[in-house]
């Protein structure tokens, strides 16, 4: 039996996060006739660039907390404030040491590795998941000049195109909103990473709801 229409607040207007929010739900609640994502613009109140797990952690609860305020002040009739769930999506990159990748031609220990945090929460039981995507080892000369310029107002994907030119390497089918798609041959674009961290947090609602486990 079909459910009612199922209501995500997400904080973010990004149309790649949308559409993943979008798409990982419909693959996850397959009973609910329609899937509503009301997309709003709110800060993370961290660097533009989060470093590091705790950083980028807190910069999707802050985009969750961001989107539960903005939701009511938005509202402020109180007619449609009803939502099922509200979620928070942060990139951001860990820098770890890796001596096993140190070679006389690559000196460095250390790797730069963009991850995402998905949190999320369930309005009427107050349950909440927090999960990780799957990681991308991000060109360090590329990390080091953002980090260098100041990861408050850069992102690594502005300077990995200027890099790779420089090195030569065709670029043309580079995004820099999407360094991933270029850097895995097309084959895992931005949005497809996300969505799996989407997905795998929404199952385990199901699990919690069923198990509290």
């Amino acid at each position: 039996m079909k459910n009612s229409k199922l209501v995500l607040l997400l904080g973010s207007t990004s149309v790649k996060k949308v559409n993943a929010l979008k798409n990982a739900a419909k693959s996850i609640f397959i009973n609910n006739e329609e899937i509503e994502v009301k997309s709003y613009e709110v800060e993370s109140m961290i660097n533009s660039q989060p470093i590091g797990y705790e950083e980028n952690l807190q910069g999707a609860i802050n985009r969750l907390e961001n989107t539960k305020l903005k939701h009511i002040n938005s509202n402020k009739d109180q007619k449609d404030l009803n939502y099922d769930y509200v979620v928070g999506i942060e990139s951001g990159l860990v820098k770890v040491e890796n001596k096993w990748l140190q070679t006389k031609d690559n000196p460095d220990p250390f790797q730069w590795i963009d991850i995402a945090f998905i949190v999320i929460e369930h309005k009427e039981s107050g349950m909440r998941v927090v999960e990780q995507s799957a990681s991308l080892e991000f060109p360090n000369l590329s990390l080091e000049k953002a980090k260098t310029m100041g990861f408050y107002k850069y992102v690594a994907g502005d300077f990995i195109e200027r890099i790779l030119k420089e090195e030569g390497v065709n670029c043309e089918n580079l995004d820099s909103k999407d360094p991933h798609s270029f850097m895995t041959d097309n084959l895992f674009p931005r949005l497809k990473i996300i969505q799996n961290a989407i997905e795998i947090a929404f199952s385990r609602f199901i699990v919690k709801q069923r198990t509290k486990v």
